[in-house]
């Protein structure tokens, strides 16, 4: 199962970014924390606020990659020659549109 292993390794790598983004932002907001200016608060709060949603949609994104790399792992798996016409014909339709000027 090499193509879970690179999937896995993809979702980790991600995952990890992602964290160092979280910290880092969570860092900013804690370093701003004392200042009282109003363009600061409005900013923190934005950033804040942000960040929750970010959460929500990458838990989301993060499962709908994974559920569908598993799905395309099994069809090439199930199906390999139909797997590699598909690739094939792809292949070609990506030479044809990038050799017309």
């Amino acid at each position: 199962m090499p193509h879970m292993e690179e999937t896995n390794k993809a979702k980790e790598r991600i995952n990890k970014d992602f964290k160092l983004l979280v910290d880092d932002a969570h860092a900013l907001l804690k370093a701003t924390a004392d200042d009282t200016d109003k363009i600061t608060k409005e900013a923190r709060d934005k950033l804040a606020e942000r960040l929750s949603e970010y959460r929500e949609r990458y838990s989301y994104v993060e499962d709908a990659i994974v559920g569908r790399a598993e799905q395309v792992d099994h069809f090439v798996k199930d199906k390999p020659y139909q797997a590699m016409g598909a690739a094939l014909g792809v292949g070609l339709l990506v030479g044809w549109l990038f050799s017309r000027k």
